[in-house]
């Protein structure tokens, strides 16, 4: 069974990841000790990487108003959250209970951005100004999509309703 860390050990884990991901931008940072992911979490990360990368792209490629990617990198809301969805679908795939809640949520409060880590969210993926974005559990987003502010995607009941956007 996997332990639940504490949030100061998921802040950890995401430095490490931006780290990993952006290694031109963010210091490196070890794993915070004590945190318990199963090995193909880990073998993961470069997985995580490229698609964080690819929604990176995406900014670049659909704002008018960015000069360059490490401005995508530094001061967009969307790579944060990305960072922490991406690695939190990654978790909930592979059954590891509350950790992928909890990473979103850590990013949800920061950036006003609230994605279920079930989502189902392709590559190449745009939010621009994102206050307000929801994003349910049952949300299947495709690739090459933007979406901007107070957008809310997903059922409001525990009837499954599936949310194409293609």
């Amino acid at each position: 069974m996997t332990r639940i860390p504490t949030i100061s050990q998921l802040k950890q884990l995401v430095a490490h990841l931006q780290g990993v991901i952006f290694p031109d931008y963010f210091p490196e940072v070890e794993v915070p000790s004590g945190l318990c992911l199963p090995d193909t979490f880990w073998a993961e990360i470069p997985s995580i990487a490229r698609m964080v990368n690819t929604d990176v792209d995406a900014v670049l490629h659909n704002d008018p108003a960015v000069s360059d990617r490490g401005e995508v990198i530094l001061c967009y809301p969307l790579t944060y959250e990305m960072v922490h969805y991406r690695a939190a679908l990654v978790l909930y795939l592979l059954g590891v209970p509350r950790i992928p809640r909890m990473l979103t949520e850590l990013a949800h409060a920061r950036t006003g951005i609230d994605i279920h880590p079930a989502a189902s969210i392709g590559d190449y993926f745009c939010i621009d100004h994102g206050t307000g974005v929801v994003i349910g559990e049952t949300a299947i987003i495709g690739s090459h999509v933007v979406l901007y502010q107070g957008v809310t995607l997903g059922a409001k009941s525990r009837v499954t309703r599936f949310w194409r956007i293609m």
